[in-house]
């Protein structure tokens, strides 16, 4: 099983430990923006199980995050994930970029631990990245059983200076309920409601009407899975402006972000 082909180099923490890991970005792109400059999603893969993403034609780090969502291995692995990210970006925006920007998966098991708002604190401050340039992204699978304490936890890493993302709005069970509950400055419209966009009418309308719900309660709309200029041209008659997806880029490596976004 997937467990024991990541077991074959190691655990999973062992890995992350001894840096075994190939740290990939997707970039998110912003039409409305001169110039297309990108956010950078960051996506998380590791070296030991090359193979694996060729036999599932999938990323990893749609697994990954499945087997990190258990408190036995997803506290240090987020924790140096967040951080790898934030220096990355740094990185960037010393290069002459302030703009640039990067999201990081956080599950909602690290969200309600009781120190990650100071964990996040201390990366701030330890990579002296400007906040508004890191993104916290919470996937809408996760079940939240504690909205007052999940909504306590967002504000507080909010006036941090940070931004949060609801990723994959509209496969849940609660969708519209966590937008008007939870102050999310973005909302990710899942890959699933576009793949028939161009034909289907009934899509293109349900994809309206997910992005006026988010913009009703005051977030950002972006829209995963683009994979061709007609979805971006459908959906940008929406008023949506910001995509992610292949026909952008697939995820590429931190030096060919530097050499070809950052010169």
């Amino acid at each position: 099983d997937l467990l024991s082909l990541i077991d074959e180099g190691g655990t999973l923490l062992e890995q992350v430990g001894n840096r075994q890991h190939l740290a990939a970005f997707i970039p998110e792109f912003f039409t409305a923006i001169p110039g297309n400059d990108p956010g950078m999603v960051m996506v998380f893969h590791i070296k030991c199980i090359p193979c694996l993403a060729v036999k599932l034609c999938l990323p990893i780090v749609i697994y990954f995050f499945k087997l990190t969502g258990s408190e036995w291995c997803n506290n240090p692995i987020g924790d140096y994930v967040l951080m790898e990210a934030a220096k990355r970006c740094k990185y960037w925006n010393d290069c002459g970029h302030p703009e640039y920007k990067v999201n990081v998966n956080i599950s909602v098991i690290q969200l309600l631990q009781p120190d990650f708002v100071a964990k996040v604190k201390q990366v701030l401050d330890k990579v002296k990245i400007n906040p508004k340039n890191v993104t916290l992204e919470v996937t809408e699978s996760l079940a939240i059983n504690d909205m007052e304490r999940m909504k306590k936890v967002l504000n507080s890493l909010k006036k941090l200076g940070v931004c949060v993302a609801l990723d994959d709005f509209g496969t849940g069970y609660s969708s519209i309920g966590l937008v008007k509950n939870l102050p999310f400055d973005t909302i990710k419209i899942d890959r699933s409601f576009i793949q028939k966009i161009e034909e289907d009418s009934t899509e293109q309308k349900l994809v309206n009407n997910l992005a006026d719900v988010a913009r009703i309660f005051g977030a950002k709309v972006c829209v995963e899975g683009i994979e061709t200029s007609g979805m971006r041209d459908i959906l940008k008659e929406y008023g949506i402006n910001c995509f992610q997806g292949y026909y952008y880029s697939k995820p590429i490596e931190f030096e060919e972000i530097v050499a070809k976004y950052c010169l």
